[in-house]
């Protein structure tokens, strides 16, 4: 963050917090609630909408430009408002590729109402996004941290890497033809794809957490929220399927699972930082595993963790696909497609809470779907909606209509207050487990704790 953009926010976010409200009208369809967050190119506010007055209140994200008052409003506008040229190509991305995954965009065409009245001329440009109200990784690391909660459930972590693997495939694989819109499907490779787009600026805080969506026919969104990638208004575009961009997003998603599991700071690197005299590699050398150099050294024995093996809790095989993810070569990180796909697929599947129960490492009862749960009560304040609240969304989908992408397709925002209490009372969790009743109310440091590394083994799962 630079210091003008904290200048911004000290002396000038008031005015344009009256501009945006006088170019909203008379608060009856639209509200500006408050100033979210600034960047050095943008800045983002919440916005309450309606349709109508008997409707519910919805929330979305204004992004405007970050230097609309001051001295470097005539360097940001120095081609006229038309040369603000970021949110139009993210917007263009947004609507290209329209995945499930990435932050949706959100359209009213002529009815914007700061288009109607007049905002062109003073913000040149704009986009409303969906808000996405768990917050970025890393206020989820620092959340976790802050409580003293040693390390995140396995089954957690892998639905995170998925989502993350999902956003990438989506940014891989465009289909040809006509935008198509996968909000209601998870993003698949496809053939004849036109083009690959790289994040650029994929760190922690460009990585969002959006609703606990508790749907049981989802196993990748079951028992965890869905996560998403923000700001791509840097993004490059390569030659589509598993080229160079790919395997850029790939090296970038692996060092943000090193920073969800390590705690630590700084540990999304860009490759081209990542340069052998400045963050030389480690070799990796697990067992049963070809050896290869990589840069998530932290992952492994020799960092800051000594000679054990930090975090021995972690599945030994998430634990080599980030290292692999974060190959010195860029050959042998995993394809997104036929590798990295199949295979978090196949351990979402297989690795439940029994599966871990039968491990040395790990206590299967933390990984049950309350316990779970109870991990993302405790961090983020929220629980899954109640299942009648779901429904009634989904009829009121049925019932709305509209395209895919503008205001009428958003899911209905919960805030924590409008969630349903923990399913503790349920006799079995998801994956046909006896829970107790007890589990969401135990003291979560006692049931998370460390333990010691694991013996070497072999993963039953083939890699070849």
């Amino acid at each position: 963050m630079s210091s003008s953009g904290e200048d911004y926010v000290s002396e000038d976010s008031d005015l344009v917090k009256r501009r945006i409200a006088n170019y909203f009208g008379d608060g009856t369809e639209y509200q500006l609630d408050r100033f979210l967050s600034n960047g050095i190119a943008a800045h983002a506010w919440l916005v309450r909408y309606r349709r109508q007055d008997q409707d519910p209140w919805r929330k979305m994200v204004l992004k405007t430009p970050a230097y609309v008052e001051g001295p470097l409003r005539q360097e940001q506008f120095a081609n006229g408002p038309e040369g603000v040229e970021e949110f139009y190509e993210e917007s263009m991305l947004l609507k290209t590729l329209r995945a499930r995954h990435l932050v949706r965009l959100i359209e009213f065409g002529d009815q914007d109402p700061l288009e109607r009245n007049g905002a062109r001329n003073y913000f040149g440009n704009w986009i409303y996004l969906e808000f996405l109200e768990n917050g970025t990784l890393a206020q989820f690391v620092e959340k976790y941290k802050a409580q003293d909660i040693p390390y995140v459930p396995n089954r957690l972590l892998w639905r995170i890497f998925m989502c993350m693997i999902r956003a990438c495939i989506a940014m891989a694989y465009i289909p040809p033809g006509d935008a198509v819109d996968r909000y209601d499907e998870n993003e698949e490779p496809c053939l004849g794809s036109k083009g690959s787009y790289t994040h650029v600026d994929m760190h922690s805080k460009n990585v969002m957490i959006g609703a606990i969506l508790g749907d049981p026919d989802d196993p990748e969104h079951d028992i965890s929220p869905v996560v998403k990638f923000i700001d791509l208004d840097h993004h490059e575009l390569y030659d589509g399927g598993e080229g160079e961009g790919a395997r850029q997003n790939v090296f970038l998603v692996g060092a943000n699972m090193a920073e969800v599991i390590l705690g630590l700071e700084n540990q999304c690197l860009d490759i081209s930082e990542a340069e052998e005299e400045k963050k030389p590699p480690v070799p990796c050398q697990l067992p049963w595993r070809p050896a290869f150099n990589t840069f998530a050294k932290d992952m492994l024995p020799g960092g800051q963790a000594g000679d054990r093996m930090p975090h021995p809790e972690l599945d030994p095989y998430l634990r080599y696909l980030i290292c692999l993810c974060c190959a010195a070569q860029e050959e042998e990180r995993p394809r997104l497609a036929d590798q990295l796909l199949p295979w978090v697929t196949q351990a979402i599947r297989e690795r439940d809470a029994a599966y871990y129960d039968g491990m040395d490492y790990c206590d299967g009862e933390e990984e049950t779907d309350d316990c779970v749960l109870l991990f993302l009560e405790k961090v983020l304040g929220a629980a899954p909606p109640p299942q009648e609240e779901v429904d009634a969304g989904e009829a009121e989908e049925e019932q709305g209509g509209g395209g895919g992408g503008g205001p009428e397709s958003m899911e209905i925002v919960y805030d924590s207050s409008g969630y349903g209490t923990s399913r503790s009372s349920r006799g079995t969790s998801r994956d046909g487990r006896e829970t107790s009743p007890q589990l969401l109310v135990m003291d979560l440091h006692e049931r998370f704790r460390q333990r010691e590394p694991l013996a070497d083994r072999d993963d039953d799962m083939d890699l070849s």
